[in-house]
């Protein structure tokens, strides 16, 4: 499981470690990859006086932000706030099962039928509870998956060219 973000108070890092602390105590088998500037100077101490530096590993920044995401299972994206939520377009055009904040710039960017894994920024146990769904179904085939969805949506020659036309 993951979170790409920077170091910033809007991208809800507490709300990370006290989600992958909960999942991770229950599932040995649970990796967290935090990814974005900052993050592993920020969180490297935390990491370890959780002692989970066997399952949570903070890479930083990263140009290989695809592979990052391609080895993920699913993604956590509890932000304050957002503009563009550039990072969930990347994991759902990924293919990646999400919880996310249920903040405007969010609503706006995945369909209604996805709200269900939109929880507010502070539920952690919300968040818990979808993230523990989607591992325990991890080989049923039936995790939501917006992949097809997101590269129609989110294709920037087919953006470009709506906006061309309205010039």
């Amino acid at each position: 499981m993951g979170h790409v973000g920077r170091y910033a108070r809007e991208k809800n890092h507490n709300a990370v470690f006290e989600v992958a602390q909960k999942i991770c105590s229950q599932h040995k088998d649970v990796y967290f990859i935090l990814c974005g500037k900052g993050v592993d100077v920020a969180f490297s101490e935390k990491i370890k006086d959780l002692k989970l530096s066997n399952q949570i590993i903070a890479l930083g920044y990263r140009k290989d932000v695809v592979k990052i995401l391609n080895s993920m299972n699913a993604f956590y994206f509890p932000s304050f706030s957002e503009g563009q939520p550039n990072a969930l377009i990347e994991a759902l055009i990924a293919g990646l099962p999400f919880v996310a904040s249920d903040i405007d710039p969010i609503l706006e960017t995945i369909p209604k039928s996805h709200y269900s894994y939109l929880v507010a920024p502070e539920d952690t146990q919300k968040a818990i509870t979808i993230l523990t769904t989607f591992y325990n179904n991890k080989n049923s085939g039936n995790l939501p998956d917006l992949k097809n969805w997101a590269i129609k949506n989110y294709n920037p020659n087919i953006l470009f060219q709506k906006f061309y036309n309205k010039l």
